[in-house]
């Protein structure tokens, strides 16, 4: 008869408490770096529907029946190219709570069993929220032949080198459409202080990349993530420029994240970042300017950090479960996102 009230303890306290963390932990992962936070806040973690892979319809073109009318003119019904779609891979993202036997023996009161079951969830917190804000800045599986298993990131989605990435399984070289915009310093380092003779050269780069991304409809960059180096250099210059009381984000602040405005975007400083040609943020300068409208990282609603049954296996004393999730990052519109170095690459406006 215990050892029937026993298990029913475990399962009712232990499964219910690690089913009502799944939301905190889901929220606790997106306020650990500034990526992750702003695409959260911004309405970017959004879900996708099931299926072999995550479709994102595009709009590369214009429609050529808009114009103006007068009462019974007939309008133009010509059917009109320029949709299509980007295709994207599931990706799969899973850790695992594992209790053994003695250490359920020795926690078998309700209390010690939900201290017991909270320090191994916060340990699993901290593991998913240094692979997230690390794939975050690396390439992965931006289209279905990549061999990467992690989600698809910044370094291939804007890149400094964009035809080296089919993005979406979209051949980049044959459709300049499909670019992100780069800047790079034209083989001279970027400078921070104006001269008597010239303005530094950082921030007008900076502003031209922003311009770059703001052509056409469809907005301007509201997320800019830098190096630390960027980011102190551009602190420099606004203290220089006697700037510095430009009104941070407020909310962002309040969650421990400095920040500094640019052209009405917020520009974040984040430990993770990383792109082609810089290797250590803290000595390079880079940026990479984010338009939200057209950013998403999807996942399925029935993956989205959700736990399986637990599991004793027939030839260990311990029993396990695991968290999962499913989804990818994408972009349906690459050309409103740019990036920007301190280094001599070949500049896309």
């Amino acid at each position: 008869m215990s050892n029937t009230s026993e298990t029913r303890t475990f399962d009712e306290i232990v499964s219910t408490s690690l089913d009502l963390y799944m939301k905190t932990l889901t929220d606790n992962i997106f306020k650990e770096t500034p990526a992750m936070f702003e695409l959260k806040r911004k309405g970017c973690y959004q879900a996708a529907s099931g299926g072999i892979q995550i479709i994102e319809p595009l709009m590369y073109g214009t429609n050529s029946t808009v114009k103006s009318y007068e009462r019974y003119e007939t309008l133009d019904l010509t059917p009109q190219e320029g949709i299509t779609a980007a295709l994207y891979p599931w990706a799969q993202v899973g850790g695992s709570v594992i209790i053994d036997g003695l250490s359920e023996f020795q926690n078998a009161g309700r209390g010690q069993l939900i201290n017991l079951v909270g320090s191994k969830l916060r340990q699993l917190e901290m593991s998913f929220q240094e692979k997230f804000a690390g794939f975050i800045f690396a390439a992965g599986k931006y289209n279905a032949s990549q061999t990467s298993k992690d989600p698809a990131g910044l370094l291939a989605l804007v890149s400094e080198t964009p035809d080296s990435y089919d993005v979406g399984a979209i051949d980049t070289s044959a459709n300049t459409w499909w670019r992100n915009k780069a800047k790079g310093n034209g083989g001279s380092t970027f400078t921070w202080f104006d001269s008597s003779s010239a303005a530094a050269t950082g921030p007008v780069a900076m502003a031209q990349l922003f311009n770059y991304c703001s052509k056409g409809t469809g907005g301007t960059p509201d997320i800019i993530l830098v190096s630390e180096k960027l980011f102190e250099s551009y602190e420099s210059y606004l203290a220089v420029k006697k700037a510095l009381d430009v009104p941070m984000d407020q909310e962002a602040a309040a969650y421990g994240f400095q920040n500094l405005k640019f052209r009405g975007a917020t520009m974040y400083w984040d430990e993770q970042y990383a792109s082609a040609n810089v290797s250590d943020p803290a000595s390079t300068c880079g940026a990479i300017m984010l338009n939200s409208r057209f950013l998403r990282l999807r996942y399925a609603s029935n993956k989205n950090f959700v736990r399986t049954p637990w599991i004793t296996p027939q030839n260990q004393d311990a029993r396990s479960c695991l968290i999962l999730w499913y989804g990818n990052m994408t972009v349906s519109n690459r050309r409103k996102h740019g990036v920007f170095v301190d280094s001599n690459i070949t500049d896309i406006s």
